[in-house]
């Protein structure tokens, strides 16, 4: 929703009539990906995390342990600071980050987490509610019509499960993967 004229007089945003769109730092993604399946501990203090628990943790980032000789690597795709540079970020754009978020554990593991929960919480159980509800709740923006239709698709040829899961429920567990890895989640705009 562009104020009608702004694009063309101020393309290059000089005169900061918006907010340039900026990618999330690896905290805020691994944090928000708990934060949205409600598995996040927003406990406050308390000791370090030790990076051998970094996968399983469920305390925000901000209590994960720094030191130069090892790093988080979920954490270091996405740029962590660097303690030997007073904490500066390098901010990068790479597909080993879209890999990052489609292939590490703590993704897939809560979007099966949360595919269970919204499938509970949607009315009915068409499948275009789940949807709906599911752009609510990871993205907080109605799906379009196409998105609609794409996701749809997705969940009637989905593969079904390796093992003895309800196809439905891991075809669910997919999108919700999918929109996880989608740019509106990752992107302050």
């Amino acid at each position: 929703d562009v104020p009608e004229g702004n694009e063309q007089i101020d393309r290059e945003n000089r005169f900061l009539w918006r907010m340039n769109s900026r990618r999330v730092e690896g905290e805020v993604i691994r944090d928000s990906i708990l934060h949205v399946t409600g598995h996040l501990d927003h406990s406050l203090g308390g000791p370090e995390i030790p990076l051998e628990e970094a996968e399983t943790s469920r305390r925000r980032s901000v209590y994960f342990r720094h030191a130069h000789e090892r790093k988080t690597a979920f954490l270091e795709i996405f740029d962590s600071a660097d303690v030997l540079d007073c904490y500066r970020r390098s901010i990068t754009i790479v597909p080993q980050q879209a890999l990052a978020l489609a292939n590490s554990e703590l993704p897939y593991v809560e979007s099966r987490r949360l595919a269970e929960t919204l499938t509970a919480q949607s009315t009915g159980k068409a499948d275009a509610d789940f949807v709906r509800l599911a752009f609510e709740h990871l993205l907080t923006r109605q799906s379009t019509a196409a998105e609609l239709e794409r996701c749809l698709e997705f969940l009637n040829r989905s593969a079904p499960p390796t093992q003895n899961q309800d196809p439905a429920l891991h075809a669910r567990a997919g999108v919700i993967h999918a929109l996880m890895n989608h740019s509106d989640f990752i992107t302050i705009r």
